[in-house]
């Protein structure tokens, strides 16, 4: 049986969630799996500096065709992301002739543009450019949010169909029928904030991947170290006892650092209570 691939969309100070989901997947499986960690990977970018990727990973997944030789399936996922059903279920998902891409959509009463950060792709079909996606980018034949968050590159809607909400649940987790749970709340992603509903969840999947030998107690004190994720995480895990309370409320998290300074001071006083 092939490998079934997946890629997973990451910057360097996502590796500890990114890896976690990793372990999420290869034990609700009993398939080979193959996980690419995309920052492993360097994207084409626009010229134009105002059309830079928001992340280090939005623009590679426009690449994931051209790396899999134009050949067979691959599955992309965010990295803020774990997974309870078996994977081969996305893998082995039908897909009609003349469509090249599923996606996870939300349904419609939540109001949420479509969502392309789950999605499975024929890569003989979406014979994908990267290099030619940035000149259009640059060109104005789209704009950012357009491409990246709009897939509109995928000119003919027909060759895209969606999958159930079960597979991209965003913030929304229920234990008989969450497929994959999805966070992207990012002030309260629950390695950056104890307070998230579905935090719990998340730390029994870290404290899992760490007993299974997936990741190690060392890695999450470097991505600490590196301001990755939150200094109090090994508490809030229960893989220690004691924290600084003085760094944990002057930590930035990442996402902190892309907002003007107002808001950052408006960010980190709205974060106080939590950590008293």
């Amino acid at each position: 049986m092939d490998p079934i691939q997946v890629f997973v969309g990451t910057d360097d100070y996502q590796m500890i969630g990114a890896r976690v989901l990793a372990h999420s997947i290869t034990s609700h499986t009993n398939s080979p799996v193959d996980i690419h960690y995309l920052n492993d990977y360097v994207a084409p970018v626009p010229k134009n500096p105002g059309l830079q990727s928001k992340t280090g990973f939005s623009f590679t997944r426009f690449m994931i065709p051209e790396i899999c030789n134009y050949s067979g399936r691959a599955i992309y996922l965010d990295a803020d992301m774990l997974v309870f059903s078996d994977i081969a279920e996305l893998w082995n998902w039908q897909m009609d002739d003349g469509v090249s891409l599923l996606y996870a959509d939300q349904p419609p009463e939540r109001g949420r543009r479509p969502q392309y950060s789950v999605f499975v792709v024929d890569c003989a079909k979406a014979r994908w450019d990267a290099k030619k996606l940035m000149r259009d980018l640059d060109d104005g034949k789209y704009d950012y949010n357009a491409l990246v968050y709009e897939f509109s590159h995928m000119l003919d809607r027909e060759k895209a169909k969606t999958l159930p909400f079960r597979w991209n649940a965003l913030e929304y987790y229920d234990k008989a029928s969450t497929s994959l749970i999805h966070f992207t709340d990012m002030n309260r992603q629950p390695w950056v904030e104890p307070t998230n509903t579905n935090g719990k969840i998340f730390y029994d999947a870290v404290n899992a991947a760490i007993d299974a030998g997936a990741i190690g107690i060392a890695d999450i004190k470097q991505a600490i170290d590196q301001g990755y994720i939150h200094p109090a995480f090994l508490k809030w895990i229960g893989r220690s006892k004691s924290s600084n309370p003085f760094h944990d409320f002057n930590w930035p998290a990442p996402y902190f650092r892309l907002l003007p300074m107002h808001q950052r001071l408006i960010a980190r006083f709205k974060r106080l209570p939590a950590l008293l």
